[in-house]
Order: C-alpha cells, then sequence, then structure tokens
C-alpha cells in the first residue's frame, strides 16, 4: 500500500481551528477533527497541509458537473482527504 509523506488535506474552517501551532514547534490537535487528523498522520507516518476551502462548505455540485467546497478540491485533486465529518450522499459518492 503506498502511503504519501504529505497529506493534503480539505478543511471547512480555519486552520487554528484544528490544529494549533506550539512555540516549541510541537502541535496541539484541537476537537473532533484534530484528533481525528492525528490518528490519520499518525498511522500514515506522514505530514500534513491544510487545504482551506475559500467557499467555506461541504461543496455543491454545480451545472458542469464540478464541485465547489471541500468536495470540489478532491475532486480537482488539490486534496487527499476532507475533515469536517462530513457525510456521503448519493450525489457526492460519484463526484471522483
Amino acid at each position: 500500500m503506498f502511503c504519501p509523506s504529505l497529506v493534503r488535506v480539505a478543511v471547512l474552517h480555519k486552520p487554528e481551528i484544528i490544529v494549533r501551532e506550539n512555540e516549541d514547534g510541537t502541535q496541539t490537535y484541537l476537537g473532533d477533527e484534530g484528533k481525528f487528523l492525528k490518528e490519520i498522520i499518525q498511522g500514515l507516518n506522514a505530514e500534513f497541509r491544510l487545504v482551506f476551502a475559500e467557499d467555506q462548505s461541504w461543496g455543491q455540485q454545480k451545472a458542469d458537473g464540478n464541485w465547489t467546497g471541500m468536495t470540489g478540491k478532491l475532486q480537482k485533486d488539490l486534496a487527499d482527504i476532507a475533515i469536517y465529518f462530513m457525510g456521503v450522499t448519493e450525489k457526492r459518492d460519484g463526484c471522483g
């Protein structure tokens, strides 16, 4: 199984709500999303970069079939995963 060394994580909130950088260079993972992210990153033994969904949405399908929000980041290969306890819907299931 291929495990990337850098995981791009699409998020809805401002990044500092999920991860706080400490003065000593360590990170504190905040809330359920942060704890979930920590488990994924530790399990993959990888680093991560947060990718902010500019429209602050999970994603809406546009008339041309493309998506906005976090789902759009995944569709356009700008993120590897999305974290916001986003539910799978019938429409979102076929976006990739």
